[in-house]
């Protein structure tokens, strides 16, 4: 199946967060694009205490969806008490209708949550600050804790969740770089921000390996990794 399958949005962030797929631009906040912020060509800095990219329209995830964020990111700080949200859908608030991904680096634990108490998955993985890495979250419908997937630079993190409630997401725009927490923007993410995708399907492994392409990333619309396989093959 084609990377393009299913495929919402795409925003590479060369200089702007224009969807390549024309379908939910975003407006930028305190953003600052250069290539010294990108994984490839440019990418988006935050500042950790503004900076958001809220995007327009719905984003055509809604009730127990399917889906999958993919999104290469850097951060510049850890701290033991606040979340760093790359990607989120909805809204987080105490009964379970939204869904964002987030990560906490302060406890060495980056997950995807959802609202509403214990719903949420993760897995213990260390980030080193001012280093890049390649964050896939997908999800089939069904509870959460048997349809969820996390992958970290392409390896499938074996992470675990509480919950066995299947989420009722709220078809909401997608935010990057923050979350909405009731009426507040909460969340920031410190650091950099490149190549976000969002699906409205469940992303394979071997779709996860393309994307991660041995660590040098696949921007839309996802054709040099196959063409560097077809060169291997012809060369060999």
């Amino acid at each position: 199946m084609p990377l393009t399958d299913n495929l919402i949005s795409y925003y590479k962030l060369e200089g702007n967060s224009n969807d390549e797929l024309a379908a939910h631009n975003g407006t930028d906040t305190s953003i600052t694009y250069s290539v010294a912020n990108g994984k490839i060509g440019q990418g988006a800095g935050f500042n950790g205490t503004s900076s958001k990219i809220l995007t327009s329209g719905n984003s055509a995830i809604s009730g127990d969806a399917a889906f999958s964020y993919s999104v290469w990111i850097n951060t510049n700080s850890i701290t033991d008490t606040a979340y760093q949200v790359p990607v989120s859908v909805g809204n987080f608030l105490n009964t379970l209708e939204a869904a964002g991904m987030f990560m906490n680096v302060g406890t060495g634990t980056i997950g995807l949550n959802f609202s509403g108490g214990n719903n949420y998955i993760s897995a213990t993985n260390a980030l080193a600050i001012n280093t890049w890495y390649h964050i896939v979250t997908t999800k089939t419908a069904g509870a959460i804790n048997t349809t969820t997937k996390l992958y970290v630079n392409n390896v499938d993190t074996a992470a675990v969740s509480p919950s066995t409630n299947t989420p009722n997401i709220v078809n909401a725009p997608i935010r990057i770089g923050h979350a909405i927490d009731g009426a507040t923007d909460k969340y920031f993410m410190d650091g950099e921000i490149d190549e976000v995708g969002v699906w409205s399907r469940a992303l394979t492994a071997s779709e996860v390996s393309q994307l991660y392409n041995n660590g040098a990333g696949l921007t839309y619309p996802f054709t040099g990794a196959v063409i560097s396989n077809l060169l291997t093959l012809r060369v060999g």
